[in-house]
């Protein structure tokens, strides 16, 4: 989720995959690149506001596509670590993507949801989503999970519309089931579509909705609080982004505290979301700078080095400014 006042989300971002030599990020998104400069320069130029306009416009596509891309590479990487994919491996190296996909298709042992993941990612490569798309929604009929993984990648390439057809379609088939934790979830996932169409009271309503059934399962089932977590996440974000300080400083504390508890019992766990808690204190509300200095102690219980050395350089970043202000 993407908002407009603060991208704390950028330290996942820093993740570093241990199989980062397979692709070549620099060729991959080289003609990306080469737009982007292109149009960087011409926006030097004397040229009328219309014209500029629209370059920023062209400028920002090429952006987009080149960071879907790079998200892409990082999928592919991490799902290379499993050995079933070591013959796949040469091929994405010397660049053969579609025959990366032949091979694929020929590995039995791989589940059908996870050979369209992957399948996914190496269209991306090439530019070909809508063959993805296609693949995605032959597959949508088949088990509920394809079809959720279906409606998250519609999402994530903002055919916003389409994924609300498809969640639609699995919020009924989860009342129809019970299952009160996906329909939670999926709720949470129209909010998000609903605040990037500028819809806010469509995303408030829905985001409520998704609030209270997790705050129903996490009180019958503490498993459930990591979601609950999440979400109180996102609707602090959500309210603030839309002017309403005061109900987004009442779900912060909510929030905040949620993630401390979660980090008390499991720190290597949640050591993260709790210190990100904190930083987000301190960049919406201007806490004073010693959350940060608590941040960067939590932090370092995390189970993962690289994360902790992203939010650690963040976290020195924002100390050197008078206020916190992270940007997309």
């Amino acid at each position: 989720m993407i908002f407009k006042n603060v991208i704390l989300f950028s330290l996942i971002l820093g993740t570093v995959s241990l199989y980062a030599n397979i692709l070549n990020r620099v060729a991959l998104t080289a003609n990306e690149q080469k737009q982007i400069e292109v149009l960087e320069v011409k926006l030097e130029d004397n040229i009328t506001r219309k014209e500029k306009v629209k370059i920023v416009k062209e400028i920002q596509k090429y952006k987009r596509a080149k960071e879907l891309k790079e998200l892409a590479i990082k999928q592919i990487e991490e799902n290379l670590k499993d050995k079933r994919f070591d013959k796949i491996k040469p091929l994405l190296v010397s660049g053969d993507i579609e025959g990366a996909i032949q091979e694929l298709d020929k590995i039995d042992s791989v589940s059908l949801g996870k050979k369209l993941r992957l399948k996914a990612e190496f269209l991306k490569l090439i530019g070909k989503i809508d063959n993805a798309d296609d693949a995605y929604y032959d597959a949508s009929s088949k088990s509920l999970d394809i079809k959720y993984e279906y409606a998250l990648f519609l999402q994530n390439y903002r055919k916003f519309y389409d994924a609300i057809d498809v969640y639609n379609e699995l919020l009924e088939d989860y009342k129809k089931s019970g299952n009160l934790e996906k329909e939670a979830i999926v709720l949470n996932n129209l909010a998000n579509i609903y605040y990037n169409l500028k819809k806010y009271k469509k995303a408030e309503r829905l985001f409520e909705e998704s609030l209270k059934l997790k705050e129903e399962l996490a009180k019958k089932d503490a498993k459930c609080e990591p979601e609950l977590a999440k979400t109180l996440s996102n609707v602090t974000l959500f309210y603030s982004d839309i002017g309403k300080k005061d109900i987004s400083k009442k779900y912060y504390f909510e929030y905040s505290n949620l993630y401390k508890k979660l980090y008390q019992k499991r720190p290597k766990e949640f050591s993260f979301g709790y210190a990100r808690s904190l930083i987000v204190g301190f960049v919406l509300f201007k806490f004073d700078k010693s959350v940060l200095d608590k941040a960067a102690k939590v932090i370092k219980d995390y189970k993962r080095e690289n994360i902790v050395n992203s939010v650690i350089k963040t976290i020195k970043r924002l100390k050197s400014r008078n206020r916190g202000v992270l940007v997309n």
